[in-house]
């Protein structure tokens, strides 16, 4: 896990890593759904995303799908509205306390920061 390795990872044979964190992720988010409150899987969730933001830009698209796992199962009387935001509160507890342990173990602030804002300004300026 290393900022590098999201530029190496471009490449297909370095997609396993990528699939393997984002699809761990999928699946413990897919199990706290199946029965809720599961706070443990949204923790495991949260950690595997963390953990593949470190591997691949495109980790941080499955961030945006979290709360559709929250909603559905609210509207449909599986889960309080207090559950659903201490599931959220876990799940995003677990992503920053596994990204913040990883920068410090890893030493990376700067290339972590600098990875995704060029990415970002990259991904703006070709919108133009």
């Amino acid at each position: 896990f290393h900022p590098l390795a999201i530029d190496l990872s471009i490449h297909v044979q370095r997609d396993a890593l990528y699939l393997l964190l984002a699809g761990g992720a999928a699946t413990a988010a897919l199990a706290a759904v199946r029965r809720p409150p599961r706070y443990g899987c949204w923790a495991l969730a949260g950690a595997l995303l963390a953990a593949g933001l470190f591997v691949r830009y495109e980790t941080l698209e499955l961030l945006a799908l979290a709360p559709f796992c929250w909603i559905p199962t609210v509207l449909y009387g599986k889960m309080s509205w207090k559950q659903a935001a201490r599931c959220g509160a876990v799940f995003c507890g677990a992503l920053v306390l596994t990204c913040a342990v990883l920068i410090a173990v890893l030493n990376v602030p700067e290339q972590m920061s600098r990875a995704y804002l060029d990415r970002i300004e990259r991904v703006m300026t070709e919108r133009r």
